[in-house]
């Protein structure tokens, strides 16, 4: 039997129109409200539940923050964003956030509050970024409440806490392998075809979801380009699930291969009897857990140094930024959301690739 969705919950779907549609149920009540665009039928639908609770709450001070806040995640967040993705925002708030702030009606947030989330953020080890990041959703939580004139100001604005989160962890470097390993992976990788991935995924910087979902109707070999429109992933509580978009928008992407994986695939097509590129013995997804324990077993036969599987993503950007390609065009093809994102991944590479250009234009005119 189907779980009924609770009161405040929702769903959005195209319908065969072109437009989105959005159902919200809200005190045993079905509303539908409808746009051209995902995004306009989830603000209407957030709408419609902070009209009911000021109807019910009659005003900010009475609005619980986690009440609110779960609202928001619920009819804003959800429907815009990958299952994992969501899971990890929810998650985010449940563990790090709620603990301090859950108690508080919206209005009575304030300085010392925010000091006091940043305190216990900071207390838990956590990275300087992941902190950032955890503040940063309740600017936009509050950003929301404002737009719906629940809040007059930004508390979290006029909130200094950087000397607070520079307790945290400092970021974490990027993690690559050289040219040497690189190579030494690749030769292995194209010899044993169970470890076909790999091969794949130093040559192309695409995150392992997105390979691991590949079908042989992505690639196209007259062209020497491939498609990305999915994902796989696993879902908490749900197992291994195909989304049909990617991390972000961007993330929707034709990128260019080289003749070497060109035709590298074509002699795996040629072997495979299934119409996903990387099938498991019974032609179905493999997980990508399972691809992560394949590159453990990989780093082991190998005797080089094990990193996480996200490291190959960083491999094939840092020698493509070091061979001098063209960041915007990295960063198109990391499918990054900005290249601001990919200059800040990168910028110890950048930094030494514009060392090597300033040396190379000193010799240019002076040498």
């Amino acid at each position: 039997m189907a779980k009924k969705k609770g009161s405040g919950q929702g769903s959005i779907f195209r319908t065969a129109n072109g437009k989105w549609r959005g159902q919200i149920l809200i005190d045993g009540k079905r509303r539908s409200f409808t746009a051209k665009t995902k995004s306009e039928v989830a603000e209407k639908m957030a709408a419609s539940k902070v009209d009911y609770m000021r109807g019910n709450f009659v005003s900010s001070e009475n609005i619980n923050f986690k009440v609110f806040a779960t609202m928001w995640l619920r009819t804003v967040k959800e429907p815009m964003l990958a299952e994992n993705t969501f899971y990890t925002l929810f998650h985010t708030f449940r563990l790090h956030i709620f603990p301090v702030l859950e108690d508080l009606s919206l209005n009575q947030i304030q300085r010392e509050d925010i000091k006091a989330l940043a305190e216990y953020i900071a207390s838990k080890n956590l990275s300087i970024s992941f902190a950032r990041a955890c503040i940063s959703r309740v600017k936009e939580l509050l950003n929301y409440a404002i737009r719906e004139q629940l809040l007059s100001y930004n508390v979290v604005s006029n909130t200094d806490i950087s000397h607070i989160l520079a307790k945290c962890k400092p970021k974490k470097t990027i993690s690559s392998y050289d040219i040497d390993t690189t190579k030494k992976i690749l030769n292995y990788a194209r010899k044993n075809k169970k470890y076909a991935i790999y091969y794949l995924l130093l040559q192309t910087g695409m995150r392992i979801g997105e390979a691991s979902a590949l079908t042989w109707n992505d690639i196209d070999f007259k062209n020497k380009t491939i498609k990305i429109d999915k994902i796989l992933v696993y879902i908490h509580n749900r197992g291994l699930s195909l989304e049909d978009r990617t991390k972000t928008k961007s993330g929707q992407r034709i990128i260019s291969i080289t003749d070497s994986l060109c035709e590298f695939l074509k002699e795996l097509k040629m072997k495979s009897n299934s119409n996903k590129v990387f099938a498991n013995s019974k032609n179905n997804y493999d997980s990508p857990m399972n691809y992560r324990k394949k590159w453990i077993r990989l780093c082991s036969e190998l005797n080089i140094e094990y990193k996480n599987i996200h490291a190959l993503r960083h491999t094939w950007a840092t020698l493509t930024i070091s061979a001098g390609a063209n960041i915007k065009v990295v960063s198109q093809m990391l499918g990054h959301k900005d290249v601001a994102i990919t200059m800040n991944t990168y910028q110890t590479v950048l930094k030494e690739h514009q060392e090597d250009v300033t040396i190379r234009m000193e010799e240019l005119l002076f040498g």
